[in-house]
């Protein structure tokens, strides 16, 4: 019986059938495992195309009868076999051959072996598939005995190109097809292409044609380049691990400046706090000092309120007793005097005043005289000074004075004219009644020799 290991193209027997082996693929995907475990020598599979998978149109199931799907046959196998079994609408019976199970990882192995018609495995044009789309061809170069075999991974296109070139070059081709078995370096390629009479010496020749003429490049050039890659994709993974741990220090290090600035905040805000508090009960107690002091205030307002009435009650009583007793007894003189003592800073007395006065000894009305001469001093000046207004002529026998500081700048423009208190001489008259003026209007003073003749005065 023969198998993938050990296949030679050139000597496939005469019968109808071949058996390959081949390990089952996708056995750790989706729990399979567990039904990969409970298989056992005698267990028997089919292979059942699955024509509704996403990821390889030529998918292959192995499945058992009670356990359901194993996992899968080899994509580059499958490749090569979904076509014929499509075809004739068959299916694949397999066996168990090999299990391996490394409970320490869990991995399952299977590896199982199936019959197929050895005209499958025969290399036409038709019946190659163009599963793989042109590319740069992997090849790789594997000395039989007797034989040169030319190991290709490429679109069928490439594969015809490449093997009606060779004899061109001066190579012998003996066969081609599908690759079913591993090459010794351990990888599964797509096709094969036995060569004959190629010694070891020309073997770089093979390879600069297919390098210069294909495009193609050696397995072990496209490993060395994997492995460059792999080389540069770690150091490119170990810089962004770098830059990442730097990335995640900085950011730690931001957090923690964050979180200490948050705290500084936080200890600011609660000080500010215990300020608004502090400041609230301050407020609260002036407030209630100053609702304190505006109760005393008014309590004093009220008693000075008293004392005021009490004292304006008694002064104008003072007053009264005052003018009653004093007007009556003093002469015109007096009463100027009296006046200018009392209100030195208002009243200056002038001589002609005096000499007036002096003439008029037998004055009869000294208490109206006296009267008038304090409703002036007292009443007048002041309404004089609020309302800053000047006589247009005073009295021949006395002067108002302002006080001494009195200089204020112009008032504004009013629509009301200042009050101005002014004093006429308008007449004499007498208030006696006698022949000569029955009315009570006489003029005739130089002809009178009555003493109740006064000039009055009118505001």
């Amino acid at each position: 019986m023969l198998t993938a290991a050990n296949i030679d193209p050139a000597h496939l027997p005469d019968a109808s059938t071949v058996s390959i082996k081949a390990y089952v693929a996708g056995i750790m995907f989706e729990d399979r495992f567990v039904f990969a475990q409970e298989l056992t020598l005698s267990h028997r599979l089919k292979l059942v195309r699955q024509y509704d998978n996403a990821h390889d149109p030529n998918a292959i199931q192995v499945v058992h009868s009670d356990m359901g799907q194993i996992g899968f046959v080899p994509r580059q196998m499958a490749s090569m076999l979904a076509s014929r079994m499509d075809a004739h609408q068959i299916e694949l019976n397999a066996r168990v051959i090999e299990l391996q199970h490394e409970p320490a990882t869990q991995q399952v192995k299977v590896q199982i072996e199936y019959d197929v018609p050895q005209h499958w495995l025969a290399f036409t044009s038709d019946s190659m598939g163009s599963n793989r789309t042109a590319g740069q061809p992997i090849y790789h170069l594997e000395r039989h005995p007797a034989n040169l075999y030319l190991l290709l991974n490429c679109s069928a296109d490439q594969l015809l190109n490449i093997r009606d070139t060779l004899p061109t070059n001066g190579i012998e081709v003996v066969r081609s097809g599908y690759s079913t078995w591993p090459s010794s370096n351990g990888v599964q390629y797509e096709w094969y292409i036995k060569l004959e009479g190629v010694p070891d010496a020309d073997q770089h020749k093979l390879a600069q044609l297919l390098e210069k003429r294909f495009g193609a490049i050696s397995d072990e050039q496209r490993r060395n380049q994997l492995d460059e890659l792999t080389r540069n994709y770690k150091q490119e993974v170990t810089l962004l691990d770098t830059k990442l741990r730097q990335a995640e220090q900085e950011k730690r290090e931001v957090w923690r400046l964050g979180s200490a600035a948050e705290a500084e905040k936080q200890r600011e805000i609660d000080q500010l706090k215990d300020d608004l508090t502090r400041l609230n009960a301050d407020h609260d107690h002036l407030k209630q000092q100053a609702y304190t002091l505006r109760q005393e205030r008014a309590s004093l307002n009220q008693s000075l309120f008293s004392r005021d009435a009490e004292k304006v009650s008694f002064g104008i009583e003072v007053e009264r007793a005052f003018l009653n007793i004093v007007a009556d007894t003093l002469t015109p003189r007096q009463s100027l005097e009296v006046i200018q003592s009392l209100f030195a800073d208002r009243i200056v007395l002038l001589p002609s005043a005096i000499q007036s006065a002096q003439a008029s000894e037998h004055f009869h009305h000294r208490a109206q005289l006296f009267r008038l001469l304090w409703k002036l001093a007292k009443e007048y000046w002041p309404r004089l000074i609020k309302t800053k207004a000047i006589p247009r002529r005073a009295p021949s026998w006395a002067m108002i004075l302002p006080p001494a500081n009195l200089n204020p700048p112009p008032p504004p423009p009013s629509p009301y004219a200042p009050a101005r208190l002014s004093i006429r001489v308008s007449r004499w008259s007498c208030s006696n009644t006698c022949a000569l003026a029955s009315n009570r209007g006489c003029m005739r003073r130089s002809e009178c020799t009555s003493s109740g003749w006064l000039r009055s005065a009118s505001l």
